[in-house]
Order: structure tokens, then sequence, then C-alpha cells
């Protein structure tokens, strides 16, 4: 919400000014895009043959892109509508993960989890670590597979998380975003032992580089790099090295991720069992502590 008055004072500003005023703050805004484009181009790597050969093998990366528009799309609704990000009744009532109501019928929550950022920074960290890291991925592994993965990653954080912390709310990709480094790690490994077209070259890492800094960086800083999230990291070199067969000659098929997937959803799903039905008993905790912290006071 601190951004709100930061946008109306710029519309106020841009409304109350002057037609030439206005074109010439129009003309220096675009002046320095530009420049920083340039300056920014100049030291961007340039193509290469295996940017060629990834644009042939999956043309459209539509899976990459609309998980990132529509964690963008929560975001800007969450950042609109009433409430404030450090409110858990906030991010409950917009799909994040509580043990006493997921596991009471409302199991929808632990997909719709990963895509309620706990703030700005959170989401911007989580775009940044996955958007290019995605895009190359799907074209490597084929959309079917980089999709599954994303959430096959995500249900698993989600339930781990109920095991762990059953009264805290849960939200966030981190693990999902996790999940993907690990099966472009498995894709990059297999390229250094069996070289090919389709091996990932140093100047792609160099592109990913300052995305995944940004990532990990805030995860490790901000506590979204514990269990549930190195779980994620397996989950993902898991698929990679089942999925890693033939990559130079095809993307995998889809019966091999229906049916890593499917082993990955019933790990899950039995692992929901012993957490059905919890209840959230610290409010009659506080009314049982209430006179007995009076007894020993008097």
């Amino acid at each position: 919400m601190s951004f709100l008055p930061l946008i109306i004072l710029l519309g106020a500003v841009l409304y109350f000014s002057k037609p030439e005023e206005r074109k010439r703050f129009a003309r220096e805004v675009l002046g320095r895009t530009e420049h920083l484009w340039g300056s920014a181009v100049g030291y961007w790597p340039k193509r290469l043959p295996f940017d060629d050969a990834l644009d042939a093998r999956t043309p459209r990366p539509v899976v990459t892109l609309a998980i990132v528009a529509l964690n963008v799309g929560i975001f800007i609704c969450m950042l609109i509508s009433p409430g404030s990000f450090s409110n858990p009744e906030t991010l409950l009532g917009w799909g994040a993960s509580f043990g006493p109501r997921t596991t009471n019928g409302e199991w929808w929550r632990l997909l719709t989890a990963m895509f309620v950022p706990a703030g700005v920074l959170h989401l911007v960290a989580n775009v940044a670590g996955f958007a290019q890291l995605g895009l190359v991925t799907e074209r490597l592994f084929g959309r079917l597979a980089l999709a599954n993965v994303y959430f096959a990653a995500g249900l698993v954080a989600g339930v781990l998380n109920l095991l762990l912390y059953p009264v805290g709310v849960n939200a966030g990709a981190s693990a999902s975003v996790f999940a993907a480094y690990g099966l472009f790690a498995a894709a990059f490994m297999s390229g250094v032992a069996f070289p090919s077209e389709l091996s990932i070259p140093p100047t792609t890492l160099l592109k990913l580089a300052p995305g995944a800094v940004l990532f990990l960086l805030y995860s490790l800083a901000a506590g979204f790099a514990g269990p549930a999230e190195m779980t994620g990291l397996i989950i993902g070199l898991v698929y990679g090295c089942v999925l890693i067969k033939d990559l130079s000659a095809q993307t995998p098929p889809a019966r091999r991720v229906a049916i890593t997937s499917g082993v990955v959803v019933a790990l899950a799903l039995a692992a929901c069992i012993p957490v059905r039905g919890m209840s959230d008993v610290r409010p009659e905790i506080m009314i049982l502590a209430r006179p007995a912290a009076s007894i020993l006071i008097t």
C-alpha cells in the first residue's frame, strides 16, 4: 500500500502540469530509458546457436509467462484492495495456507498459496529468480515438464510446511522456484558430461546470474531457504535426473513426466493423511493460561 501515495502524487503532478511541461517530462524519461537500455545491451552477451536451438525447440514459453503473470496480477489485486501484507488475514483471504483451515476441507489452499506473495520484495525476488530461468528451462524440457515441476514442488512444500508449522500462515512460491533451479542444474550437468548443441553455455549463466543472485540472497536473508525450499530443490533435481534421458534429441515424453509427477503427488497426498482435521488450540491455551498467571501474581 505504500506505493499508492507515490502513484497519486505523480498523477497529481502530471494533471496540474502544463502540456509543454508534460511533453518535456516524457522526453526526459524516454531519453534516460534509451540511454540505460543502450548501456545494458552493450554489456549483454550476444545470441549463440544455443539460443536459436531453444527457439526452434519450444518457440513460445507460455508456462513461464503465465506463472509470472499470475504472480504479478494477484500482487496488483492485493495492492489495490484493503488490507496489509503484514496482516495474516489478508494473505488468508487471497488463498494462503493455514493448517486448521487447509486440513479441514480447504485443501485447494496448497495450490493457491503458491501465487500469494508475502510482500513486494518477496514478489520481486521470486519473479527475478524465475522469469529468465524459466524461459530457458521450459524450452529445454518442454511446457509440460516445467509446469509439473513447479506445481509438484509447491504442493510438496505446502504439505511439509503443514507438518512443520501447523499454525503458521504459508504463502509464496520459493520452493517452486528452487525446483526450477534444480531442473536447470540437472540440464547443465548433463550438458557438461554429454556436450551437444543444447549444452548450456557460460554466457547463458551470465545472463541468469543477476536474477539468481537476487533471489538467493533474498531467500537467505528473509528465511525463505528452509526445509520446504530445499525439498523443492531436491524435487527439481530428481525430475531433472529422470527427464534428462535423450534431452538433446527431444523434450521428455509426456508419459515419463506424468509418471514422475504421479509418484511425487502420491507421496504428498499420503503425507496429508496424518494432519487431517487439524485444530488451532492456541485461543484455548491462552484462556487457560490467564487464570494461572493471575494466581501466580497474587
